[in-house]
């Protein structure tokens, strides 16, 4: 009996501390893409169709995120950004501004979803 309770502990212990460093990346990753998406809007507005390159620097980002995330978040949540983003690609390819705006926003709407259905709370739980 006192075994099973020791190793209970353990298992315990060590899913506390998995989901803490989990939770913080998932937390640092998902404000790093959303301060990339920002930037990437800002110049959009300013500078119009010349985003290609940071484009290009956030898909890198993206992709070494969801490399990691991918172990421990629901694939269906990271292939909604994966597919907002390609949508935003497209729309900066083809010099179409005003539809680039409204998939950078749902892209930070679905980044900021999962960092809340990532926390640790009790609605989260049940």
């Amino acid at each position: 009996m006192y075994k099973e309770i020791i190793i209970s502990a353990v298992l315990l212990v060590f899913i506390f501390t998995a989901n803490y460093f989990t939770r913080n990346y998932t937390q640092k990753s998902i404000e790093e893409v959303t301060q990339k998406l920002e930037s990437l809007k800002t110049e959009m507005l300013e500078k119009g169709e010349q985003t290609g390159e940071k484009y290009d620097e956030l898909e890198k980002i993206w992709l070494e995120k969801y490399e990691v995330l991918a172990y421990y978040i629901e694939h269906d949540e990271l292939e909604k950004v994966s597919s907002e983003l390609f949508q935003l690609k497209g729309s900066i390819q083809t010099d179409q501004v005003d539809e680039g705006i409204p998939t950078i926003e749902n892209c930070k709407f679905i980044l900021d979803h999962i960092k809340d259905k990532d926390k640790f709370e009790i609605k989260n739980i049940f």
